[in-house]
């Protein structure tokens, strides 16, 4: 059976990144095989620069001059996150449209949509999209681990009738969030609600990807 998941798993974000490699991780370990399906849109890819290219707005006009001293720092972060994307999580071919999506998704036997905020429609959220939702012809098996309507989850009926027929074409259902679960439940569904998949590994699978430590002896990490 070929496994795909369906994420974010591009963003320069710490959590982003390692939630989509332990959910890949769990697969791989219990049923051989697992991609993460590439999808970016050049509307990701832009969201991702330490820079704003073209800024609209005065809050990122100041944050392109905040961070630009900032910027050869910044660089090397873009550049160990493309490497970790790229070269640590296993990638189907790049997919930069929704029609991409629908082709690739039909050489899949099951396909997990989650975790992270996937199922996130909040209009504030640059990346969201109704994709996450699998708004196409059903031709695999479908599951959600862990994915999450996020703060959204209380304006979910604004978009009912359009997004409940989607969710339904789903095979079996969890959420990282108990509201997500008991929205769902009381729409008649069987959902279950499970940990984020960063917390399915313990530190000996993280240490497989992770640098010598920095420091040795014990401390306290204020973030």
């Amino acid at each position: 059976m070929k496994i795909a998941t369906f994420t974010y798993h591009a963003c320069f974000n710490y959590g982003a990144c390692l939630q989509a490699y332990a959910l890949q991780w769990v697969i791989k370990n219990k049923y051989g095989n697992c991609q993460i399906i590439d999808y970016q849109t050049q509307k990701f890819i832009d969201i991702n620069h330490p820079f704003c290219k073209k800024p609209k707005h005065i809050k990122e006009l100041i944050k392109n001059i905040t961070r630009f001293p900032y910027a050869r720092s910044l660089s090397k972060r873009t550049e160990y996150f493309n490497d970790f994307i790229n070269h640590v999580l296993d990638l189907t071919p790049r997919c930069s449209n929704d029609d991409d999506v629908k082709r690739i998704s039909e050489n899949f036997d099951c396909v997990v949509c989650g975790s992270d905020q996937t199922w996130n429609l909040d209009p504030s959220i640059r990346y969201e999209t109704p994709l996450y939702y699998m708004n196409f012809p059903k031709k695999q098996r479908r599951i959600t681990y862990a994915t999450s309507f996020g703060s959204w989850v209380k304006d979910f009926a604004t978009r009912e009738s359009e997004i409940l027929p989607w969710i339904k074409q789903f095979d079996r259902l969890s959420m990282r969030e108990e509201s997500g679960v008991q929205l769902l439940q009381n729409k008649g569904l069987e959902c279950e609600w499970v940990l984020d998949p960063t917390l399915l590994l313990n530190s000996m699978q993280y240490d497989e990807i992770a640098r010598e430590r920095l420091v040795d002896k014990p401390y306290v990490l204020l973030f």
